[in-house]
């Protein structure tokens, strides 16, 4: 019996280790498109020789531009262990070890670089906590099945939030087609000329002033016929009309006209360093990646939750999404 039982303790010992070992081996290596990559050194063994670069910074003298030149090449090896972090199609090399975990925004005044092939992976990382921590691929989140929605089909859309997150992004739906032309017509008139008069029309002519009230009130008008949607969490059907670009979208039992503007089929974007996203971190069963994105779970990884015009960030912690 008891025999029996210290087997079983050797046993689950073993089990345990094997279950968080982080051994460069078992390391998860993302891909190199990953932002993972970016803004951080990591550290990193070769598994084939690099070509890289001394790239320096220098200033034209006739044209004063600034513009870069090499000035020494260099192979490593195989197996070289180094640290390196992502900038544009390049990555910065550093061979001996960096003061902090945080790397430059870009390539400084003179360093290291080595031109990568998208998706090619060189390297994998190496079992220091410090500079590379725990990743792991998210496989909790569903992805979009295309980059744009398929013509004459209904599919899920999402309402884009704006850039700036406090501006609330809203679509605006018409029972008919008609009311739809007539209003993006005076819309675009509309548009154009305040930005011809840089948003003042104050000093305009009394033919042009006239010609913008009319405008404006056309407008208004057809835009009080409209239903205006604002919640950029939930998702709607649509179906984009096959000779041009009015969308008819499904809401409360009816079916409206809208343009395609502000309509996606994903709710999540995967950007350089952070994510942008109309849901919640947990809400697995909202989220929808844009095609081909993937997300990568790293200490320090930021999720900026926008809706109705306020934002939330998100932080993973190396086990749970805190905010």
């Amino acid at each position: 019996m008891q025999l029996r039982k210290n087997f079983l303790i050797i046993t689950l010992a073993f089990m345990f280790t094997l279950l968080f070992s982080t051994s460069a081996n078992a390391q998860t290596t993302p891909k190199v498109d990953s932002q993972y990559w970016n803004a951080n050194w990591r550290h990193v063994k070769l598994t084939s020789p690099w070509k890289i670069k001394l790239s320096q910074r220098y200033q034209d003298p006739k044209t004063k531009g600034w513009d870069r030149r090499t000035i020494k090449n260099r192979i490593l090896p195989t197996g070289s262990e180094v640290y390196i972090t992502k900038y544009l199609d390049h990555m910065t090399v550093s061979i001996t070890k960096p003061n902090t975990t945080k790397a430059p925004a870009g390539l400084g005044k003179q360093s290291w670089r080595y031109l990568f092939k998208r998706n090619q992976m060189t390297f994998k990382l190496l079992n220091d906590e410090k500079f590379n921590g725990s990743v792991k691929l998210a496989t909790q989140y569903k992805s979009a099945s295309f980059r744009e929605f398929p013509r004459n089909t209904w599919s899920l859309a999402n309402i884009e939030n704006s850039y700036d997150y406090s501006i609330q992004c809203f679509k605006v739906l018409f029972k008919n087609q008609s009311d739809l032309v007539q209003y993006e017509k005076y819309d675009g008139q509309y548009s154009e000329f305040l930005e011809a008069s840089d948003g003042d029309v104050s000093d305009s002519s009394a033919s042009d002033l006239e010609f913008f009230n009319n405008v404006k009130k056309q407008r208004q008008l057809y835009l009080s016929k409209a239903i205006k949607l604002t919640d950029s969490q939930k998702q709607y059907l649509v179906k984009p009309d096959n000779k041009n670009s009015v969308y008819q979208i499904y809401y409360n039992n009816k079916i409206y006209f809208t343009d395609f503007s502000n309509l996606r089929p994903y709710n999540t974007v995967v950007n350089w360093s952070d994510i942008d996203s109309n849901q919640s971190p947990n809400d697995y069963k909202k989220i929808v990646l844009a095609y081909g994105d993937e997300i990568y779970l790293f200490k320090g990884l930021k999720w900026n939750q926008t809706s109705q015009g306020k934002q939330i960030t998100w932080t993973y912690d190396g086990y749970k999404w805190v905010k």
